[in-house]
C-alpha cells in the first residue's frame, strides 16, 4: 500500500504546555488499564514481508505498571515483527510519563511510530496536528474492515471527520459488589435486583445507605462514586447521561450546568456524603489505591480491567451492570488505541499494526491478559477472552456494557477543567455550597477552557 502523504507539524510551546498539562490528569487513570502477562496464544504461519529482509526500526511508546503488563505488550511486538520480515520494534516502556515523553519527542522531532492513545487527552494532540488520521488509510486498506468495530470504539477516536487511533483495549463500566456484606445485611444483590428489573440509580442509592456503618477500620462504606465524583469522562457522564440530560453543548463550546437533571445527580452524590454518610470521602481513602479491594466498600465503580487485581480471596466478589436511569442503560468505556505521529516515517506499517493489534491475530495476547474486551464484535466470543474471565465476572454484564456504550471523549483543555470541576466537586460534597451555586460559579471558567 501506497503511504498517504502527510506533512508534519511542530508543536508550539502553548500547546506543548497544554498537552504536558493534560498529562498530570490522564495518567491517574492510564496505568489501571495496562496489560497483565499471560501465555502467548498460537497464531498461524507468518506472511512474507513485502518490504523485504531490509530492517525497519519502529520506535514504540507504551505504558505498563509491572513487569506482567510489559511482557503482554512485548509478546504482541513481537508477534508483529515475526509476521513481517525485517520489521523491529523497539518498545520504550514509558510507564506514568507517558504522555509528558510522547509531546516530549514531538517538538523535538523525534516522534515513536507507533503508540498508546487514550481519549482522555486524544482531541489535544490531534489539535496540535501530531496525529495521523488513519481514514485515507482504512479506505485504501483491502482488510481494514471498520465496520467490524463496535461502533462507539471508532466513536471514541473520530474527531473533526478524522479518525486518530486503532482501537485494541475496551474497558466497559460495570459494578463490583462485596455479595458478604449484602448477606450479612439481609439484603438482595445489585445482581439480584438487576435480575428483577428494580437495579436502578435510586436503588443503589438506598443499598448504599443500608450497607454502611461502623467506626475506624471497621466502617463499612456503602458506594465509592468511582473515587472521584468530578470526573466527567470517567464516571459522572453516565448518571448525567441516565438520567436523561446532556452535560455539553453538540458543538462542545458550552457545559449546560443549569438543568434540573445535571443539578439533580450532583445533589444525589451530595446527599449520600452528608446525609446517608454512604459516600467515600478523600478523607477515608488515607492512601488506600482502591477501596473495594480492603473488604470495607460494599459497592464499587469499575471497569473490566479491575477485574484482574481485584484480591477474590478475602471476600466474595459480585459483578453487576450500571444502574438504569430513565433514559435506561448508557455506558462508558476507558479505551485505549493506536496512533501514530505525523512525523513517522512508517506510518502504513503503523497502521499494519494498528489493524493487527486489536484484529484476530493481535487480539488474543491482550484478551487473554483478562484486562479488555473485544473492540471487534467478530470477537466477542473469543474463547481468550472467555478464558480469562474471573470466577466472579459475568461475561453478560461485559457484552451488555460493551454495546452500550456512548462515546466521548474530552475536549479542550482538559487537565485544566477537570480542575476547577474536581474543586468544585469537593466543595460540594463538603457541603460548603449547594450544587445550584458551585455550577453556576464554576461554568464561565470551564466553558472558557472548551477552547485551545
Amino acid at each position: 500500500m501506497t503511504e498517504t502523504p502527510q506533512a508534519p507539524r511542530n508543536l508550539s510551546r502553548r500547546a506543548f504546555l497544554r498537552g504536558t498539562a493534560a498529562g498530570a490528569a490522564a495518567l491517574t487513570v492510564l496505568p489501571m488499564l495496562a496489560a497483565c502477562q499471560v501465555a502467548a496464544p498460537t497464531g498461524g504461519a507468518a506472511p512474507a514481508a513485502p518490504g523485504g529482509p531490509e530492517e525497519i526500526e519502529m520506535l514504540a511508546f507504551w505504558w505498563s505498571d509491572s513487569p506482567r503488563d510489559a511482557q503482554v505488550l512485548i509478546n504482541v511486538f513481537t508477534a508483529f515483527e515475526e509476521r513481517h520480515e525485517g520489521v523491529k520494534i523497539t518498545f520504550d516502556d514509558t510507564s506514568g510519563q507517558h504522555l509528558e515523553k510522547l509531546m516530549t519527542n514531538m517538538a523535538a522531532g523525534t516522534p515513536p511510530d507507533i503508540f498508546a492513545v487514550h481519549v482522555a487527552w486524544m482531541v489535544q494532540v490531534a489539535e496540535a496536528g501530531q496525529l495521523v488520521d488513519w481514514t485515507p488509510f482504512a479506505e485504501a486498506h483491502p482488510n481494514a474492515n471498520l465496520d467490524d468495530f463496535f461502533p462507539a470504539q471508532l466513536g471514541f477516536y473520530t474527531y473533526k471527520g478524522g479518525l486518530y487511533a486503532m482501537p485494541y483495549y475496551s474497558g466497559p463500566s460495570c459494578i463490583w459488589y462485596n455479595e458478604d456484606i449484602f448477606r450479612e445485611k439481609g439484603l438482595k444483590t445489585p445482581w439480584e435486583h438487576e435480575q428483577e428489573g428494580t437495579w436502578t440509580w435510586e436503588t443503589l442509592r438506598e443499598l448504599a445507605r443500608l450497607t454502611s456503618g461502623g467506626t475506624g477500620m471497621d466502617r463499612i462504606m456503602g458506594w465509592d462514586a468511582a473515587q472521584n465524583p468530578s470526573a466527567i469522562h470517567y464516571y459522572l457522564c453516565v448518571p448525567w447521561w441516565t438520567n436523561g440530560v446532556e452535560f455539553i453543548n453538540a458543538e462542545e463550546t458550552e457545559w449546560l450546568f443549569e438543568q434540573e437533571g445535571i443539578i439533580e445527580v450532583i445533589q444525589w452524590h451530595q446527599d449520600m456524603a452528608l446525609i446517608d454518610k454512604s459516600l467515600v470521602m478523600p478523607a477515608d481513602l488515607q492512601g488506600v489505591t482502591r477501596m473495594f479491594d480492603t473488604g470495607r466498600l460494599a459497592m464499587a465503580w469499575g471497569i473490566k480491567a479491575h477485574a484482574v487485581s481485584i484480591p477474590g480471596d478475602n471476600f466474595t466478589v459480585g459483578h453487576a451492570p450500571t444502574p438504569k436511569g430513565v433514559a435506561g442503560r448508557i455506558n462508558r468505556d476507558g479505551p485505549n488505541g493506536v496512533g501514530s505521529a505525523t512525523g513517522s516515517k512508517h506510518k502504513d506499517l503503523a497502521f499494519e499494526f494498528g489493524l493487527f493489534m486489536g484484529g484476530p491475530e493481535g487480539a488474543p495476547y491482550y484478551l487473554a491478559s483478562g484486562r479488555s474486551f473485544p473492540v471487534r464484535q467478530s470477537l466477542k466470543d473469543s474463547e481468550h477472552f472467555y478464558n480469562a474471565l474471573r470466577p466472579f465476572e459475568r461475561a453478560e454484564v461485559h457484552l451488555e456494557a460493551a454495546q452500550t456504550v456512548r462515546n466521548w471523549r474530552n475536549p479542550g483543555q482538559a487537565a485544566e477543567w477537570g480542575r476547577v470541576f474536581k474543586a468544585a466537586i469537593d466543595e460540594v460534597l463538603l457541603g460548603a455550597k449547594t450544587p445550584e451555586a458551585a455550577l453556576r460559579e464554576v461554568k464561565p471558567e470551564m466553558d472558557r477552557l472548551l477552547k485551545f
